[in-house]
């Protein structure tokens, strides 16, 4: 279904047959909504990026992109990091003084907005190669054409339903 359609099956379900009102940059904020809860649902949206973050000796932590809605993985000098939590790492015994750790990267954490690493990277790994490479699931565009051709054909009618609900206030 392309964007107009799906607004003609909303104004259908809704009874809102004037264009006038609701315009259809009111009727695309509905879908919009939508959009966003269907990425964090489906996933249908992710970014690979690999100039988000430059890592720096003897640093632990960057901030993550603003659009990231959740880290699916972290891949320096083409080896995937594993994924941890600081909260295992301040629990076991020879984690407990993750801070301070000294070594090559083997783990990752999200904590907040940032994203941290394990152990501190030192200064002659990040000569080597200081960038990394983020998949995540980012923030949904605006309705669109363009942004429905990212999701599957068959969840344009969940989109449909799912902000004709929101229209009338479920």
């Amino acid at each position: 279904m392309t964007a107009d359609e799906m607004r003609a099956v909303w104004r259908e379900y809704t009874e809102e047959h004037d264009t006038l009102v609701p315009t259809n940059d009111v009727v695309d904020v509905y879908f919009s909504h939508a959009l966003q809860d269907l990425n964090r649902r489906v996933a249908y949206r992710y970014t690979d990026n690999t100039s988000a973050i430059t890592i720096e000796a003897e640093t632990q932590e960057y901030d993550i992109p603003t659009n990231c809605h959740e880290v699916w993985f972290v891949d320096w000098n083409s080896r995937l990091l594993l994924k941890g939590s600081i909260r295992e790492w301040r629990q076991k015994k020879e984690t407990r003084d993750w801070r301070n750790q000294k070594g090559g990267l083997e783990e990752y954490a999200v904590y907040g907005r940032k994203l941290v690493l394990r152990p501190m990277p030192p200064s002659a790994q990040v000569s080597l190669d200081s960038l990394i490479t983020l998949r995540y699931l980012s923030a949904s565009g605006t309705f669109g054409d363009t942004e429905l051709a990212l999701i599957g054909s068959q969840d344009h009618m969940l989109l449909v339903h799912y902000a004709v609900a929101l229209w009338c206030g479920y």
